[in-house]
């Protein structure tokens, strides 16, 4: 099956969740994971439609986006959803469109503190703590968020969480409800409504 045919069955499977949901068309926005994956899948699946990428590392990402956007005629989104070092901030600022892994305060304000303009970022939550896991503990989200709004340059557009290895698909949509009821339950201080996003692991 080509990526093509694969992008298209994704679509379809979440156009019915959407409808099932009783949520509207459109709605849901599909992030395509390419981590080790060549720039050249990257290419075929941004051809066969595919707006928005996301990678986990820095230096991945890197590496790809110049093969990318040589050859495709409109560049794709890009998204950070992997854990970022400080070290490493100022060269995502330069690659990505959407930073989804701010896991806490420190990286917030180190973003906050190099970047030059807006950033949109998402605050990432961890619903079920695992070790291996970064993010906020969901009783201190609030908080955080309301730190966070203060810092010039960032836009908090949504949550963000992983779900944890070993769940099934009725676990995982679990996790993801609570990831987008906490989302859509999230002080916004006159922003607009705010997003969820979540990874299937």
């Amino acid at each position: 099956m080509s990526i093509a045919d694969r992008l298209q069955t994704v679509r379809q499977t979440i156009d019915e969740a959407t409808v099932r949901s009783g949520r509207p068309a459109g709605v849901v926005r599909l992030v395509g994971v390419s981590k080790g994956s060549a720039a050249e899948l990257v290419v075929e699946a941004v051809e066969a439609g595919l707006e928005d990428i996301g990678e986990n590392r820095v230096q991945e990402a890197a590496a790809k986006l110049p093969v990318v956007g040589a050859r495709v005629p409109a560049e794709p989104r890009w998204h950070l959803i992997g854990h970022l070092q400080s070290n490493k901030a100022r060269a995502a600022l330069s690659l990505f469109d959407t930073i989804q892994a701010v896991d806490s305060l420190r990286i917030a304000e180190t973003l906050s503190r190099l970047a030059t303009e807006p950033v949109p970022v998402f605050l990432e939550v961890q619903y079920q703590r695992t070790a291996d896991r970064y993010g906020f503990d969901p009783d201190s989200v609030e908080e955080a968020l309301a730190a966070i709004q203060r810092l010039p340059h960032l836009g908090v557009v949504g949550l963000m969480t992983v779900a944890p290895l070993g769940l099934d698909g009725e676990g995982c949509g679990a996790c993801f409800a609570t990831c987008e009821s906490g989302a859509t339950g999230s002080p916004q201080r006159g922003r607009r409504s705010p997003s969820s996003s979540c990874l299937w692991a």
